[in-house]
């Protein structure tokens, strides 16, 4: 009896321990290939990030901005602003460059028919449109309007005076022969040069005589004026003297 007791109780004790044994089962491995799977995603996920961070640091384009009205900064493709310039005038903010020209402010005639005012930047802005047309910066009325057409025609009608009436022109290299009494002379271009000559008549040459000039020949029997003088020094250029000629 005692027997079978002891071996009853060693049975129990035996279902006992397998029981505590099942209930805290050991760690599973985690398979390697699942491990590479995380060490991966996670590389990946670093490297997109990098390259995110990369991208928005090169998002601006190297170039110059106005900071303020006189001032312009380069910015460069960090978006980071460094170098910097002071304009003299202004700085255009479109362009971002510095404006070297200053305009007079004032309204003023930006066409025609049209008053404007004009800042220091040269820029045009209220506008006017003159019905009558505009001048010195003002609209005119009907009155001024036609006092402008009356003189404009006045001016027209006016005989034009030709500056070059009675000019005859000698070429450098020619001649001419000038009669005076029963003699003929030849008249030519001693010496060409920008802005001067020295004529020749007969044996006499002349003193250097520029636009407007004179000279004598044959104890006054001969004037000779300078009217224009052209010279251009390359080959082929014209090279003339235009004149008057006055003979006693």
């Amino acid at each position: 009896m005692k027997r079978i007791y002891s071996s009853l109780l060693t049975f129990s004790l035996f279902v006992v321990v397998l029981l505590l044994t099942s209930c805290n089962p050991s760690p599973e491995a985690v398979p390697e290939n699942v491990t590479d799977a995380v060490a991966e995603t996670s590389e990946d996920s670093t490297s997109e990030v990098g390259e995110s961070l990369e991208i928005e640091a090169t998002a601006c384009i190297p170039q110059w901005k106005c900071v303020s009205s006189k001032i312009r900064r380069f910015q460069e493709s960090n978006c980071t602003f460094k170098a910097r310039d002071d304009c003299t005038v202004s700085c255009d903010f479109a362009t971002g460059k510095c404006q070297t020209v200053q305009c007079d402010e004032g309204y003023l005639c930006e066409n025609p028919n049209t008053r404007a005012f004009r800042d220091k930047f040269c820029t045009w802005m209220l506008r006017e449109k003159c019905e009558f047309g505009c001048e010195k910066g003002v609209c005119r009325n009907q009155s001024q309007a036609e006092n402008a057409a009356a003189e404009s025609v006045a001016e027209s009608s006016a005989p034009v005076v030709d500056p070059y009436a009675g000019v005859k022109w000698l070429d450098a290299g020619a001649s001419i022969d000038v009669a005076v009494g029963n003699t003929t002379y030849p008249l030519s271009i001693r010496i060409l040069e920008a802005g001067r000559a020295k004529m020749r008549l007969g044996d006499v040459t002349s003193d250097w005589l520029s636009d407007g000039g004179t000279a004598s020949f044959l104890g006054g029997k001969v004037t000779f004026t300078v009217v224009e003088i052209n010279f251009q020094s390359y080959d082929g250029g014209l090279k003339q003297v235009g004149y008057r000629l006055t003979v006693n």
